[in-house]
């Protein structure tokens, strides 16, 4: 292993700091649901579901829980719901961002990438509270549009549907934003400046982003039936419907709808979306199959067995799930695990599973968030990324 480049050793050193803030708010989010008095309604929430609803919050996945919507809490736990979802956000755009960039040898450097992450949440709150029509508040508006840009379905107050402008307008170019990370806005400003030309990483994330979509709608398209209605019963054209259902699972996770009303091979089509994923410095969880698809060369072996890892998990994951959950069919049982794998946060109807079921998924849900850095910070380590000289070359603006 040669030695790290000083600015290198400071990449990681600032990703240990965020994540160590980060499992420290955690802890502090289960200690606070063990409370009498966490629920609004003064019941205690178990030992399991307060793991579980922290860990779900802290990791940007976002399940919909059956025992408790986030809004039914505390004042309290409110307030710590949210400052987990930040602190997720800053992990997954500064952490991923400046590991990404320093793997790669981009000019960005660690400042810059964390300051523009502070700029995009600051958006997407401000972005978020334009949305005050649909929910219940300006807090909770305002924390939509950073829960859309974090990709999280932790929402206070009612959800959106899939005909709302609302989601349509400000919450579904939020999470692709964000899916995409600092690095793409840094990338896209410099290019607008003509500063200097998009490099060809960020050209193949933005590229799989759109195949993906295309691909995935037409497809969800076919397996939609014609006459369908949503939320309210409001008739909504198939296409459209296909498109959101996609974006949910591409990026946003936002339970617009469960998939208990689905086909099942819109179900098995969902699943292998998610499969997919998304690129490496954004806030979309997980190594999918978009890894592959974006680093190249040198990187794409050690990738290549951080994408192994985490399919290894997961198919364990499966199995016991598949073994403890007997009273849930198959199908629900792979997208709750996959979800809970990759970030997302999607599944047929709001989640039941307690006991050991629940403590496996805050499993699968740390490794969708912490799996990612881990890998990208250990290649960095054993000297794969650019050579010394180059590295150091990079300058704060």
């Amino acid at each position: 292993m040669k030695p790290l480049a000083p600015i290198s050793a400071r990449s990681i050193s600032l990703v240990r700091w965020l994540a160590a803030s980060w499992g420290l708010m955690i802890v502090l989010g289960f200690l606070v649901l063990r409370m009498d008095g966490a629920l609004a309604a003064r019941n205690l929430v178990s030992f399991d579901r307060a793991v579980f609803v922290s860990i779900n919050a802290a990791t940007l996945t976002g399940f919909t829980m059956g025992f408790a919507r986030p809004h039914e809490f505390s004042t309290i736990v409110q307030i710590v719901l949210a400052l987990q979802t930040l602190l997720g956000v800053l992990l997954s755009l500064i952490g991923g961002g400046v590991l990404t960039a320093r793997l790669l040898g981009l000019r960005h450097s660690d400042s810059r990438i964390a300051l523009t992450s502070l700029l995009m949440i600051g958006l997407a709150a401000v972005v978020g509270a334009t949305t005050i029509s649909h929910g219940d508040g300006l807090a909770y508006a305002a924390f939509r549009g950073i829960a859309a840009i974090g990709c999280s379905g932790l929402t206070f107050g009612a959800f959106p549907t899939a005909n709302d402008p609302a989601l349509l307008l400000a919450l579904i170019p939020l999470s692709l934003v964000g899916s995409l990370g600092a690095v793409f806005v840094l990338e896209l400003k410099d290019w607008i400046a003509h500063e200097a030309p998009i490099t060809s990483h960020v050209r193949r994330a933005v590229a799989l982003a759109g195949v993906v979509y295309i691909v995935g709608t037409l497809m969800a398209w076919l397996l939609i039936p014609d006459a369908v209605r949503v939320g309210d019963s409001v008739p909504f054209p198939s296409p459209a419907r296909a498109s959101a259902i996609v974006l949910s699972a591409r990026a946003y996770g936002i339970p617009i709808e469960f998939a208990s009303g689905w086909p099942r091979g819109l179900v098995w089509w969902v699943i292998a979306i998610v499969l997919v994923g998304s690129g490496a410095a954004g806030t979309a969880g997980g190594m999918g199959v978009g890894y592959l698809a974006t680093f190249r060369g040198r990187l794409l072996r050690p990738i290549l067995i951080g994408v192994a890892v985490q399919a290894g998990v997961l198919l364990l994951g499966l199995i016991v799930l598949l073994q403890s959950e007997l009273q849930l069919p198959a199908d629900r049982v792979v997208m709750i695990a996959v979800s809970a794998a990759m970030g997302v946060g999607l599944s047929h109807d709001p989640l039941s599973i307690t006991g050991p079921g629940l403590f496996l998924l805050c499993v699968l849900m740390l490794l969708s968030r912490l799996l990612p850095l881990v890998v990208l910070a250990l290649i960095i380590r054993n000297g794969l990324g650019l050579p010394e000289p180059v590295t150091q070359a990079i300058v704060d603006k």
